[in-house]
């Protein structure tokens, strides 16, 4: 309802403005007592003195702000894109009349560009144009006022109007640099600010003040949640001038919203790393063993240049999200080197010597069990005689080369063995078949 009553509020708006540049417009837009205003208004209006009637006193410029929508935050080059309406007022003396000497008209619209405006500008704009504001008209008011001394007295004197109230509402699509914090990125939180004041007045001409700030008509973002927008007046004196300069600072604070980034970027980044753990449960008989650990090395590559794609390059803070990736892609590499060691010792057979050093056999056997919780493996006596490597372990006696050859020898030997007349045949075809 609120919406629909503002927009009819601006479509009933007259359309004066038009008659400021084309006196010549039909009696329907325009009608002689507002032709009749605009030339009293212009006529000896100078739009470089201020409106100020003793030249000793300031000029009071409110200052306010409606935050309309984020646009953009640009993290790599700490710039915040938004759209707001500015809203100053100040009074100007020499836009002054009588209502009742002009049909009434309180209120007209003059072009900005044909009165005096204060030279608010953002001091800490990136634009290529700094001053973004679109020139819309000015609105000039003239309030009535009760006078009471002449209320009783005089009638005709009751009424006492005010000098010319002008507000000015520019639209702007700001770009302003903006120090981003990236150290609890992606759940982290920002506080932008937009500084205004005056480019070349001082406090001696200009008193700059700040004014209420809205967010009613705010257009949510899909990336940044608006938390709060505060307004702060300061006064700051630079090393050239004694004059005190008056400045304001409108501070938006925003929060990310996580959904995109933890379901695209922190989730699958906590699965690849939990299959760094996975790659040790499978035997080493498995050709896929390495292979797994290498891609889950590549995988943490990139997202980690994702991150760091999108990240500001400075080193006030580093962002937790790069510490993680970069203790996994520490794991993943020592488990590569791990694998690759376990290989080693998997496929060496007994054809290739390599003794075990007493060092090694203390971490493999002693130091290492331990370490992965698991039960030492018993005592065991090596014995080599005649080709045979007797492993005991208790009762559990296996047996390895020697014995295998040794039953290839005996396996010869009985085919050249004398035999009867009714086997020898079949003895023979099982040796050349073999």
């Amino acid at each position: 309802m609120e919406s629909s009553k503002i927009e009819e509020e601006h479509v009933v708006v007259p359309t004066s403005q038009h008659t400021f540049h084309n006196p010549s417009v039909p009696e329907v837009w325009a009608g002689d007592h507002e032709r009749r205003l605009y030339t009293k208004l212009a006529d000896g209006y100078n739009k470089l003195a201020r409106p100020v009637r003793n030249e000793s006193e300031p000029v009071l410029v409110l200052l306010g702000l409606d935050f309309q929508q984020i646009l953009d935050v640009d993290e790599k080059h700490q710039i915040m894109h938004s759209n707001v309406w500015l809203r100053m007022s100040w009074i100007d003396h020499y836009l002054t009349w009588d209502p009742a000497e002009y049909g009434n008209i309180r209120e007209v619209r003059l072009p900005i560009s044909n009165i005096w405006k204060p030279d608010v500008l953002l001091y800490n704009s990136v634009d290529q144009q700094f001053d973004s504001t679109w020139p819309v008209n000015a609105v000039v008011y003239q309030w009535v006022h009760i006078c009471p001394a002449h209320i009783s007295k005089n009638r005709a004197h009751r009424r006492n109007f005010s000098t010319g109230n002008v507000t000015w509402i520019p639209p702007a699509v700001i770009r302003s640099s903006c120090s981003i914090d990236i150290a609890y990125f992606p759940f982290d939180s920002q506080h932008c600010s937009m500084k205004f004041g005056s480019w070349t007045y001082s406090g001696f001409f200009t008193d700059l003040r700040n004014a209420s700030v809205s967010v009613g008509t705010y257009q949510p973002n899909g990336e940044w949640e608006l938390l709060d927008l505060t307004s702060k007046r300061s006064i700051f004196y630079y090393e050239c001038c004694p004059e005190p300069y008056y400045d304001i600072t409108f501070t938006i604070s925003i929060r990310r919203r996580t959904l995109y980034y933890g379901f695209n970027l922190v989730l699958p980044s906590m699965l690849i790393s939990a299959l760094a753990l996975l790659g040790f449960t499978l035997p080493a008989d498995s050709g896929e063993k390495l292979n797994l650990c290498v891609t889950i090395f590549m995988s943490l590559c990139v997202f980690m240049l994702m991150v760091a794609e999108a990240m500001p390059q400075t080193s006030d803070a580093l962002p937790l999200i790069e510490v993680y990736f970069s203790c996994i892609m520490f794991e993943v590499g020592a488990s590569v080197v791990c694998t690759v060691f376990a290989l080693n010792f998997h496929h060496r057979t007994p054809e290739s010597y390599h003794p075990m050093t007493p060092l090694t056999r203390k971490i493999l056997l002693d130091w290492l069990p331990t370490l992965l919780f698991m039960e030492r493996p018993p005592p065991f006596n090596l014995e080599q005689s005649n080709g045979h490597v007797i492993c005991e372990r208790h009762k559990d006696r296996r047996v390895m080369k020697g014995f295998i050859v040794d039953a290839e020898k005996k396996l010869i030997n009985n085919c050249f063995s004398p035999l009867d007349h009714k086997t020898k045949a079949v003895h023979l075809d099982f040796c050349h078949g073999s």
